[in-house]
């Protein structure tokens, strides 16, 4: 993911790769082999991604989120510790598809409510669609569930610049 990001794509295939390997290697409890497929959907996702292949992405996040959802009821937090469709979310969001983002981070919080980064992908993806009630109610939540994190993450302040922004709008 961190190759992906720095758009290193040869690394991040690599990197995918050999999560694919593990995904498929024999003897695994059926959760264990469920998380590592999805896990390596995600990594095949964001080397794709990097790699200038939005609809490989999409394709491997679409079966990242289905393999998920089939998982009845996955433990708390959620294993793998970030969850298909709040990761399916961030990638929309990057590629500038703020719509879907905002119906990938809506099901995440579903299954795993009060998520603070789903609630900030949600209040993000109304901000770029230019729904800004929405956007303000869920920054507020966002930072409710956040009241005791580090005050200096650039998620709390992107919320807070948003919410004084449109104060100063109606006023």
């Amino acid at each position: 993911m961190a190759a992906a990001k720095q758009k290193n794509a040869t690394t991040a295939r690599t990197a995918a790769d050999r999560m694919v390997a593990l995904s498929n290697e024999p003897g695994q409890r059926p959760l264990a082999q469920k998380v590592l497929s999805i896990q390596a959907k995600e990594a095949q996702a964001e080397a794709a991604l990097a790699s200038g292949d939005s609809e490989k992405a999409i394709a491997n996040m679409n079966d990242a989120v289905r393999i998920e959802d089939s998982i009845y009821a996955l433990s708390q937090p959620p294993y793998p510790p970030i969850p298909a469709h709040e990761l399916y979310g961030t990638l929309l969001l990057r590629m500038n598809r703020p719509a879907q983002a905002r119906e990938q981070f809506a099901d995440s919080l579903k299954r795993t409510p009060r998520r603070p980064m789903a609630i900030f992908g949600l209040a993000r993806s109304a901000q770029l669609l230019s729904d800004n009630q929405t956007a303000a109610a869920e920054y507020k939540d966002f930072l409710e569930v956040w009241k005791n994190a580090d005050q200096s993450l650039p998620e709390i302040a992107a919320a807070k610049q948003f919410l004084a922004s449109i104060q100063t709008v109606t006023r």
